[in-house]
């Protein structure tokens, strides 16, 4: 991991092999091997506003593989209900990647899979 931290922001890179996230109460199993991943985060502080960018995210496990991008802000105290920054909004964008059928799977899995 890479850091580069000011008083205004910062960014990091992520690089992880044969690792594994946990996340409980995300998906039944809340350990999540993963065989790589790699993201680039970024964020800005400007008074009382902050913002995240996370880009560049690729990850691939023995069930899956993908790309992704996701944004999140504080909210306008003056435009959120009860004058609160929190919890902000986000934004989330998945990478279209090209389907594989894995050779010799019939195309009835892929298409349940897909």
């Amino acid at each position: 991991m890479d850091f580069d931290l000011t008083q205004q922001g910062g960014k990091a890179k992520l690089v992880v092999a044969d690792g594994a996230l946990v996340l409980p109460g995300v998906f039944e199993e809340p350990v999540l091997p993963l065989d790589r991943l790699s993201s680039a985060v970024a964020w800005q502080i400007d008074g009382e506003r902050i913002a995240v960018q996370v880009t560049d995210t690729r990850f691939a496990n023995a069930d899956a593989q993908g790309e992704a991008r996701a944004t999140w802000h504080t909210s306008d105290p003056a435009q959120s209900r009860g004058g609160a920054r929190f919890p902000g909004g986000a934004g989330f964008e998945r990478v279209p990647l090209p389907c594989r059928r894995h050779p010799g799977a019939p195309l009835s899995a892929f298409v349940h899979s897909a």
